[in-house]
């Protein structure tokens, strides 16, 4: 849910991130753990932004040949596409966790696309619960990707939870275990 006063941030397109000049303006984006601080001020990633973009909460723009251009959602979406693999599946999931109240940040360190925190817990608070991996329905997965993904979230401590992106749109998510016999 997001408060009724929420400061809309404006952050500038770099590279493969947006950041916010100015994030004490906004503590919405910090209590929910949108992005991280840098000397430049707070960085999202392009999933984060266009999940705040969709929802209100920023716009970005780009500098071209020294002027500011704003971007709608369909440009950074199709931006997004061109740098990120699998980009708008990987929205759709970070969007349907993000509503359900979860806490979701980058899961590259763990070896997953997002770390999800249990409702309630934080990055501050405590260890992520799951590692999500985000597939398409008709992409194969290999036994051994498969093995690989949950021996990495087994040594993290967290659990893998496979989420996967019907041709209709739907998300289905599968908890996968780890056990060594």
């Amino acid at each position: 849910m997001i408060p009724k006063r929420v400061y809309k941030s404006r952050g500038e397109l770099i590279e493969n991130r947006v950041i916010i000049r100015d994030p004490e303006k906004n503590p919405y984006l910090e209590k929910r753990f949108y992005g991280s601080l840098s000397e430049l001020g707070r960085e999202l990633d392009l999933i984060e932004s266009a999940h705040l973009m969709l929802r209100d909460l920023l716009e970005v723009f780009q500098v071209k040949e020294g002027r500011e251009q704003n971007l709608t959602i369909d440009g950074f979406v199709r931006i997004g596409e061109e740098r990120v693999d699998d980009f708008l599946s990987l929205l759709k999931v970070y969007n349907n966790l993000r509503e359900r109240g979860y806490i979701v940040t980058s899961g590259f360190e763990l070896g997953g696309d997002f770390r999800v925190y249990e409702k309630g817990s934080s990055p501050t608070k405590g260890h992520p619960k799951y590692t999500v991996r985000v597939l398409k329905e008709e992409n194969a997965l290999k036994l051994s990707d498969l093995s690989s993904f949950s021996r990495a979230t087994s040594a993290t401590k967290t659990k893998l939870l496979m989420a996967i992106v019907t041709r209709h749109d739907l998300i289905r998510y599968y908890e996968l275990n780890y056990r060594k016999l």
